[in-house]
């Protein structure tokens, strides 16, 4: 099981164990998934949480889904724990492409080799501070970020292509 926690967020007591005991007991999963509680700049709970609520995120065997529209409910790389032989099938992820929002790369190709479990704890404090890279934390749509989004979008759908196969799975 490897998770990616960015240096100003936090996990949460228990969660590890949590999520090691789902991979332990559900061999189909490759990664699960967990709400967060959003933390502000100085570290404090901010009283949001997010998703709002259980059952909103992607749950279950979403491979046809993520095949036929690549979309899912995820969340960030810090709320995520994923399965290590899957990971070493699709990584390294090209670094060129993915200076900022390399969440995405995980997010949309992961799935179609398993089953994403997406669970109702808390388990990551995650940090905005209006230095994060998503749009989510500062609110900002500009052109460069628009045109960087479609580009990822593009991309990842070509990588679903490619690793297809090699999850037992044709591509068209």
């Amino acid at each position: 099981v490897i998770m990616f926690l960015d240096a100003d967020d936090v996990l949460q007591p228990g969660i590890v164990s949590r999520v090691v005991e789902i991979f332990n007991t559900e061999p189909d999963v490759v990664k699960v998934q967990f709400r967060l509680a959003v933390l502000n700049a100085q570290g404090d709970l901010t009283g949001v949480v997010k998703p709002p609520r259980d059952g909103l995120l992607g749950n279950g065997d979403l491979r046809l889904r993520v095949m036929q529209t690549r979309n899912y409910a995820w969340t960030p790389t810090s709320a995520n724990a994923f399965s290590a032989q899957t990971l070493k099938t699709i990584l390294p992820m090209p670094a060129e492409r993915y200076v900022a929002g390399a969440d995405a790369y995980l997010a949309e190709i992961v799935p179609i080799f398993g089953v994403v479990r997406s669970i109702p704890d808390i388990g990551v404090g995650y940090r905005i501070h209006g230095e994060n890279a998503s749009i989510g934390s500062n609110g900002a749509v500009t052109a460069s970020w628009a045109r960087r989004r479609i580009e990822s979008i593009g991309y990842c759908r070509s990588q679903v292509l490619r690793f297809a196969p090699i999850a037992g799975l044709d591509p068209r």
